[in-house]
């Protein structure tokens, strides 16, 4: 037998043993991932609040359990993706679970599992997060929390660092109610006991300063708001009243067809009016019940 062939046997079985590992250590989340995924497909299809509450109180426990496990911040989830959002930070030091259940009156309740490695524990942890966005007065100008977290669907995250902290700047959709819907652009940081907290005054619009910021327009509007990488910036549709007999009515807000942005430079996102736009950022597809087709 040649050397050439003695070789290639070798790598061929060591490629096996390889494989037949990867699939025994992830083994037991493919269970789960069938398991949530199947309770997912249901959710998608009862119409009673009651049901979906039970499941989804079926899927939070089955996810505790795959998140309690390190490895699963190494497992893609892809059979998930169509139904939740799943993102990774570009760091690959967090990662959201998130997802949406539209009850019958029309409003929302929102579902998120943080999970986070900690550089103190050299270790993954995850956090569930309460929404409570119905119960937060001003939500622009206010620090939170895992147990008071303004609830959104989380589309898209952006990894920013200044002076040795890192900001995970967030974007999401909020379906809000039958009239309007909201887009919002959050940050999540972790102090010096790696507490999370949600929320930073490092939003400069004009010469106010906020926490986050909210956008609401009325239902029938569709507003863009994306991160484009190649500029960095985070780009967006200017909201503007249909009529000026309107102005201040969010009900009747929708695009101006002028585009604004925010940019990062020395820890502080930076409003940017009338940017020039060289194609028109593909508009975000808003979702009105579970995360998925």
């Amino acid at each position: 037998m040649s050397t050439f062939l003695k070789i290639l046997i070798l790598f061929l079985f060591s490629a096996e043993i390889i494989f037949a590992q990867r699939s025994d250590k992830y083994r037991l989340f493919q269970s789960q991932e069938d398991s949530l995924q199947n309770y997912f497909k249901l959710l998608t299809k009862t119409q009673k609040d009651e049901e979906k509450k039970i499941l989804n109180q079926k899927i939070c426990e089955t996810l505790k359990t795959v998140l309690a496990n390190e490895k699963s911040a190494e497992y893609q989830f892809d059979s998930l993706q169509k139904f939740i959002s799943i993102l990774t930070s570009d760091d690959e030091k967090i990662r959201f679970y998130n997802w949406n259940i539209h009850f019958e009156n029309g409003s929302f309740q929102y579902v998120a599992f943080l999970q986070y490695f900690s550089k103190k524990s050299d270790k993954w942890f995850y956090i569930s997060l309460k929404d409570k966005s119905d119960a937060i007065t001003n939500p622009e100008q206010t620090i939170l929390c895992d147990t008071n977290w303004f609830g959104c669907l989380y589309y898209q995250v952006v990894t920013k660092k200044y002076k040795g902290k890192k900001y995970y700047t967030l974007l999401g959709w909020d379906g809000n109610d039958d009239f309007t819907n909201r887009k919002i652009i959050d940050v999540l940081t972790f102090d010096e006991q790696e507490k999370i907290c949600f929320g930073s005054p490092i939003f400069q619009v004009d010469k106010k300063t906020y926490k986050r910021v909210i956008f609401e327009f009325a239902e029938r509007t569709t507003m863009a708001l994306r991160f484009e990488k190649r500029k960095n910036r985070i780009i967006f549709d200017r909201l503007t009243p249909t009529d000026s007999q309107f102005k201040g009515q969010t009900l009747m807000s929708g695009v101006s067809g002028l585009t604004d942005a925010l940019k990062f430079s020395k820890g502080k996102w930076i409003y940017f009016p009338d940017i020039m736009m060289e194609n028109k950022p593909q508009k975000e597809k808003d979702k009105k019940i579970i995360y998925g087709p």
